[in-house]
C-alpha cells in the first residue's frame, strides 16, 4: 500500500503564516514515503492525508486540520518506531526544564536569601538544563537511527 499525496494547493504558497507548515507536512510525507511502514501503520497516516485532501480551500478549518493531521502522523511515528523529526526532544525539554527545575531553583535561591524577587532568576538556569538535556536526547536518537530528517514547524 503506498503513501497518499497530498492534493495540489497553489493558493497555500501565497499564504506567509501557511506556506512553511505546509511545506514541512510536505517533507515528512517524503521522508516517510523512503521508510519501510507495514501496511496496517500506513493506513492510519493515509487517512490523516486524506482528511486534509478533503477540506476544501485554504481558510482556518484547512490550517486546523494540517496540525492535526501532522501531529497525529508523528504520534503514530514516534509510538510504533520511535521515530521523531529533527530537534524533538529540545522543543520538549526546553519547557519542562523551565518547570522541572528552574521554578525549584529559583525558590531556593529566594528563600537562601530571604528575598522571593529571585524566583524569576531559576527560570533560565531551568531553560538552559531543559536545552541540554533534549539536545543529548536529539544527538541519541540520531545516533540510533531514530530521527527523521524534516524539521518540523508546529
Amino acid at each position: 500500500m503506498p503513501l497518499k499525496k497530498l492534493k495540489e494547493r497553489p493558493a497555500v504558497s501565497q499564504n506567509k503564516k501557511l506556506a512553511p507548515r505546509y511545506q514541512s507536512f510536505q517533507n515528512l510525507l517524503n521522508v516517510l514515503e523512503m521508510k519501510d511502514i507495514p501496511a496496517h501503520d500506513l493506513s492510519g497516516i493515509n487517512e490523516n492525508i486524506q482528511a486534509l485532501n478533503d477540506i476544501p480551500g485554504e481558510g482556518k478549518p484547512f490550517s486546523k486540520q494540517l496540525r492535526k493531521s501532522q501531529m497525529n502522523i508523528l504520534k503514530i511515528v514516534r509510538e510504533k518506531y520511535k521515530w521523531v523529526p529533527k530537534n524533538y526532544y529540545r522543543t520538549m525539554w526546553m519547557p519542562l526544564g523551565m518547570g522541572a527545575f528552574g521554578i525549584p531553583l529559583g525558590a531556593a535561591f529566594g528563600a537562601s536569601m530571604g528575598n522571593m524577587a529571585f524566583l524569576g532568576s531559576g527560570i533560565p538556569i531551568g531553560m538552559a538544563i531543559g536545552i541540554f538535556l533534549g539536545i543529548m536526547l536529539d544527538k541519541k536518537a540520531k545516533e540510533n537511527g531514530n530521527q527523521l530528517d524534516v524539521d518540523i514547524r508546529y
